[in-house]
């Protein structure tokens, strides 16, 4: 029978070891990188003008990739059950895996099989799985923060909800699990990474909720099955989100645009009208994103980087009017920029 120990003892015999082994290979990544910093532009003399300058965002942004890897190795797992009731783990990242690929499944957020990462226990989601379109049960989610300490890995702020025993959350994984008075055998089969510091706290049923220590957008990398509708909506789409303060509208947008200004995760067609932009302005760039208050110019700015968007420029008008344009990583000034300063 099924209870919150085992269910937490699953989830860290799994994920820790993950964490260790994504972390290491993105970390031989990068050495490479600052090893051998000639071979990605072995070809360069072949590249001119825009050629180069995608070329070289595209090198940037896979660096970009890897230290976040590196520093965050996932951020939620998803136990899923297919149509032949074979159950599969699957875990998310926040941004790209940038060819990073361990002996688990891992993807992006942004792949279709991450509308899973928003469903609740029970719910489930017709996706191409394993060769055929077939129709995936989640039976448990799990969202954390993974940890590097001295003597190995943890996850923190964990909320786990499976569909026998409902919500979970904790403050420590590793910590609950020595609470809960496991052998020291058992912690060597986690590869001792659960020795440390005794702290008293346990698992509580439900999830709880963070005090809010300082004004921000609060970090959601994972939406809601709500949310996750509007963000996956095609690119022409026009919709208007209502709600008072704190329903999740500005980090419903700012998902949104991470995802469609990600040309891997575009559709065919919205890859056509991502071309065809009447102002030649890269796809990447041609966003510009308003916001009431001046207030929330530094909470919009840390949001954005969260999600891999660097904020190009940030303007004011009279306190009123906020706008932000955005770059790949090597990218100059654009014709859009020029015109909105001119204008001012």
């Amino acid at each position: 029978m099924l209870d919150k120990d085992s269910v937490l003892s699953s989830l860290a015999d799994q994920s820790f070891g993950l964490f260790a082994e994504v972390h290491e290979r993105a970390a031989k990544e990068l050495e490479k990188k600052v090893s051998n910093p000639t071979d990605s532009f072995a070809y360069s003399n072949e590249f001119t003008g825009n050629s180069a300058q995608r070329l070289s965002g595209i090198l940037g942004e896979g660096r970009k990739l890897l230290e976040q890897l590196h520093k965050e190795p996932t951020i939620h797992r998803v136990l899923v059950e297919d149509e032949d009731e074979k159950l599969h783990e699957i875990y998310f990242v926040r941004l790209g895996t940038y060819g990073v690929q361990p002996t688990k499944t891992l993807v992006s957020k942004k792949h279709p099989w991450g509308k899973l990462a928003s469903l609740e226990p029970g719910d489930g989601e017709e996706l191409n799985f394993n060769g055929r379109f077939q129709e995936l049960i989640v039976v448990e989610t799990a969202s954390f923060v993974p940890v590097k300490t001295d003597d190995g890995w943890d996850a923190i702020n964990v909320r786990l909800d499976h569909e026998e025993i409902g919500a979970i959350s904790a403050t420590s994984l590793k910590s609950v699990l020595k609470a809960s008075g496991f052998e020291q055998d058992a912690l060597d089969e986690l590869e001792a990474i659960l020795a440390g510091e005794a702290i008293e706290i346990s698992a509580e049923a439900g999830f709880a909720y963070q005090v809010r220590t300082a004004m921000g957008l609060r970090d959601q990398p994972i939406l809601d099955k709500f949310q996750d509708k509007i963000y996956r909506q095609p690119l022409d789409s026009q919709l208007i989100i209502l709600g008072p303060p704190g329903t999740g509208k500005t980090t419903t947008l700012i998902h949104r645009l991470g995802l469609k200004r990600d040309n891997e995760h575009l559709s065919e067609v919205e890859k056509k009208l991502a071309q065809e932009d009447y102002s030649k302005i890269p796809h990447a760039q041609s966003w510009v994103m308003f916001t009431p208050t001046d207030l929330l110019k530094h909470y919009v700015k840390e949001a954005f980087a969260k999600e891999g968007i660097s904020a190009l420029m940030i303007k004011s008008e009279h306190g009123k009017v906020l706008v932000v344009t955005f770059h790949a990583t090597t990218s100059v000034c654009s014709s859009l920029q020029l015109a909105m300063e001119s204008s001012s």
